[in-house]
């Protein structure tokens, strides 16, 4: 297959790398802040080490595992449309936005987060996910989910908030979400 890489300014970008099943990416000690690698097909697993802000691995179909957990600096992940079915980002505490939608995350883990702006994880499996402490939230989409109780009493600065076919909850309280503006709950 063929490698399709660009650098620029500050942005590191590689598509359709499809030799290996295993990718490492280590870049220490460089003017780099963002790296992209989308849309591949043979992937199945990435480790990454450095100082990224902005990460995009959207679109590589078969990713199973992305090891981020070394990334201090990281602010921006985006891993939609994968097939992850683990994402650790307990270790990410400058994480921003959260983009991994369209998995099969059982679990996710978003307590240490606290400087989370945007989390987008729908279609996934998730049966809960506690957004207590993320305090920050504008943005939550976690529709088509298994929640049977979401929590956002404390998320005063949501503003947009997507909870749709989760059927198994029975109530949503946003009496406290005074800057909330769009909220889709049906299903």
């Amino acid at each position: 297959g063929a490698t399709t890489s660009a650098i620029v300014g500050k942005s590191i970008s590689i598509n359709d790398y499809n030799q290996a099943t295993t990718f490492y990416v280590s870049i220490v000690g460089t003017p780099f802040t963002s790296f992209s690698f989308t849309n591949d097909s043979d992937l199945t697993n990435i480790d990454m080490y450095g100082e990224f802000t902005d990460i995009n691995l959207s679109g590589n179909s078969i990713l199973e595992s992305v090891n981020v957990s070394t990334m201090s600096q990281l602010k921006t992940l985006n891993v939609r449309d994968c097939k992850l079915k683990t994402l650790d980002v307990t270790q990410n505490l400058s994480l921003t936005s959260l983009f991994c939608d369209n998995n099969e995350l059982t679990t996710l883990d978003v307590n240490n987060n606290t400087l989370l702006t945007s989390l987008y994880c729908a279609n996934n499996k998730l049966s809960r996910i506690n957004v207590t402490a993320n305090y920050a939230l504008k943005e939550f989409d976690i529709e088509n989910n298994l929640l049977s109780v979401l929590n956002v009493t404390n998320n005063t600065a949501l503003k947009y908030l997507k909870v749709n076919n989760n059927a198994e909850i029975s109530m949503l309280d946003v009496s406290n979400n005074s800057e909330l503006n769009t909220l889709y709950a049906n299903g």
